[in-house]
């Protein structure tokens, strides 16, 4: 009887301590989603040190916790991650953005020269010259 008890107390203990250990976790995976969703702009240094915290994380989900997950932990844990990559992304698609419009802004100049220069060499070969005599 007290074997039984014992084992029913450790595996108590066990799961609890196995719950707190992938709850801990995914504490720290959501306190980076919320710093990186807060940030208006994010700088080169702070890009840095936010991609080398989500590597780690993600690291130490596929070694320890991912055989540990239950399917809600493991639902949070998506929700966590793609909000975190959806929020570079967005900064991605900004970027890209903005260098389509300079690169828009570019091509429509050589455009305009190419244009022009067409339009000064037809204009060369079919002006008539007004200072001909007849």
């Amino acid at each position: 009887m007290k074997k039984i008890v014992l084992t029913v107390a450790l595996l108590c203990a066990m799961t609890a301590a196995k719950a707190q250990n992938v709850e801990t976790f995914l504490n720290r995976y959501k306190q980076l989603v919320e710093t990186v969703e807060s940030r208006d702009s994010i700088g080169g240094e702070e890009k840095k040190a936010f991609k080398e915290t989500y590597d780690k994380l993600t690291t130490e989900y596929h070694d320890t916790y991912k055989e540990k997950m239950n399917n809600d932990e493991l639902e949070l844990y998506m929700e966590y991650r793609t909000r975190y990559r959806r929020r570079f992304a967005r900064d991605k698609a900004e970027l890209i953005g903005e260098r389509i419009d300079s690169a828009g802004v570019h091509a429509w100049r050589g455009v305009k020269k190419a244009g022009s220069k067409a339009s000064g060499v037809l204009k060369g070969i079919f002006k008539r010259n007004k200072n001909k005599s007849k």
